[in-house]
């Protein structure tokens, strides 16, 4: 069947497709408060913290270089996307980075696309808590989005 790589994939892809003509707040599917709740109520914070530390959101970017990543918990997971909207190199602060993400979290409970402080930021939440993209795939340079 699917592996599970290729399963987040096309879970990504297909969450992708309604919001794809403009930035905003998705309107259904899981919540973060589901996906806290399944990885522990440790909060949004941590959450954030996971995105842009562990997962490796904040750091330097190449022109259009994205971070992405899966982070699974319970019967949920949440995709992320971080990349370089800027034509030249550019760091991605932690705490920008962390701003950022909460900022999305608070103000779009089913996940959002919109840019931040020069990079794009694609975060949702979904169902099945098993999927993940592998360690090694989390910092890898794309070009295209």
């Amino acid at each position: 069947m699917f592996s599970k790589h290729q399963f987040c994939v096309i879970a990504y892809l297909a969450a992708a497709i309604p919001a794809t003509s403009a930035l905003g707040c998705y309107s259904r599917g899981p919540t973060w408060d589901q996906v806290n709740v399944q990885r522990g109520n440790k909060g949004f914070p941590v959450i954030a913290k996971e995105i842009c530390g562990t997962g490796g959101g904040a750091g330097d970017y190449p022109a259009n270089y994205e971070v992405e990543g899966c982070l699974a918990g319970g019967d949920v997971h949440a995709n992320y996307k971080i990349k370089n909207n800027l034509n030249a190199y550019s760091a991605l602060d932690y705490s920008k980075c962390i701003d950022s993400v909460l900022t999305e979290m608070f103000a779009c409970s089913h996940g959002s696309e919109q840019n931040h402080v020069g990079f794009f930021f694609y975060l949702d939440p979904n169902d099945g808590g098993k999927w993940y993209f592998p360690q090694d795939s989390k910092r890898s340079k794309t070009d295209h989005f």
